[in-house]
């Protein structure tokens, strides 16, 4: 693993680091960190900047939290680097950053001139659902249920997975018959997280 976290594969680095994470090792913290930074000149910079994050992640999850702050950094990168936002949303999420919260509904809700895409506001829409389900803008991610790119209505699939309340079956039939397949499974993967905590309650 460490020969793949110096290696000149970013992608075998990325994921070497995600797996150090899984074991739960914090001595491997100084490894992962000793790995971040590092430029590739096949990759362009935002993909670059994707594998430290990547790494960042690995390193939270393994117990230091500084490096929580570039990941929530990334929520705020150019329109044009949107791909970091979702993913430093679905980190933030996945981590229990609660700070994050507020940022994850202005960028769910926000309005005007520089408001974001469908798909960005419905990631971060799910990300909230993780953190804050009360606060979810549940009409802003219903208004896209009808939606014609799949990829949009799949994203409407994963908010509805995170708020997992049965208020929403109706809206999640309809995605279950959905034509494309993609949208089919993220709302299976919706229905059985529904029944799994209704069944934990």
């Amino acid at each position: 693993l460490a020969g793949f976290i110096f290696g000149e594969d970013a992608t075998e680095r990325a994921n070497a680091a995600m797996v150090l994470a899984e074991l739960g090792n914090p001595s491997a913290i100084p490894l992962i960190r000793n790995g971040m930074g590092r430029d590739f000149k096949s990759y362009d910079p935002s993909r670059s900047r994707t594998i430290d994050l990547l790494m960042a992640e690995s390193v939270v999850q393994l117990g230091d939290r500084t490096e929580l702050e570039a990941i929530r950094a990334a929520m705020f990168a150019p329109p044009e680097h949107s791909e970091l936002t979702a993913l430093a949303c679905q980190m933030l999420a996945r981590l229990g950053d609660q700070v994050a919260a507020p940022n994850m509904l202005d960028l769910a809700s926000g309005d005007g001139p520089r408001q974001a895409g469908p798909e960005l506001r419905l990631v971060a829409a799910a990300a909230l659902a993780e953190l804050a389900p009360d606060q979810v803008p549940v009409e802003i991610v219903l208004s896209y249920l009808a939606a014609e790119d799949p990829g949009v209505r799949i994203q409407v699939a994963n908010a509805l997975k995170g708020l997992s309340d049965p208020r929403f079956e109706p809206q999640l039939a309809i995605l279950l018959r959905d034509q494309d397949p993609y949208v089919q499974i993220a709302t299976a993967a919706a229905i059985l997280q529904m029944g799994q905590r209704q069944a934990a309650r």
